[in-house]
């Protein structure tokens, strides 16, 4: 299934997700901004989440969903999946501004990653449970896995890896230790 791989990245950002959440909740009772950690996270959330995973999806599915003719909800839940990941962007250069600003944003920084652990959470599960599937209908057969190859630079990932490429897109699969990243805090 073409949408298979994304569903797959979509558990390692789910994993990212749950770290920032842990590390917003640390936070929030007095323990200091790690600024290594956020520093990782961010990097994750831009190279990762959004230049390789939205990337593929907007630049991609998106376009190519785009000229065929969608059922109005679909529409609509598209255009919104896109102004999810104008959102994510926003708060991830928000949270970005905190962590450059350093401990006296702390309360700022942690307001801000649970804005994008509540944005992530959803934005995952309507794609997964309302959208990637039904939208299959839109490709003949023989079209499922092309639309996934005919865009040079920006893809080219299997079932399980998105594979480096002129995109940004990093070497990872779900079985990447998204938790190597984080360090115990005892």
């Amino acid at each position: 299934m073409p949408v298979g791989p994304l569903m797959v990245e979509h558990r390692l950002i789910e994993r990212m997700i749950s770290l920032l959440d842990e590390e917003s909740r640390e936070m929030s009772k007095g323990q200091p901004m790690r600024i290594p950690f956020l520093g990782d996270a961010l990097d994750f959330l831009r190279f990762y989440a959004d230049r390789c995973h939205h990337g593929k999806e907007e630049g991609i599915l998106f376009r190519d969903l785009a000229g065929r003719k969608l059922s109005a909800e679909h529409a609509e839940m598209m255009k919104g999946l896109v102004q999810d990941h104008v959102k994510a962007r926003e708060l991830t250069a928000a949270l970005a501004q905190h962590v450059r600003n350093g401990p006296g944003s702390c309360s700022a920084a942690v307001g801000t990653i649970q804005a994008l652990v509540k944005l992530y959470t959803g934005h995952i599960r309507k794609e997964d449970k309302e959208f990637f599937l039904p939208v299959m209908q839109y490709f003949a057969a023989r079209n499922k896995s092309a639309c996934w190859i005919n865009s040079g630079n920006l893809i080219v990932f299997s079932s399980t890896s998105a594979t480096r490429s002129a995109s940004g897109c990093m070497r990872m699969n779900a079985k990447t230790p998204v938790g190597t990243i984080h360090k115990s805090r005892s």
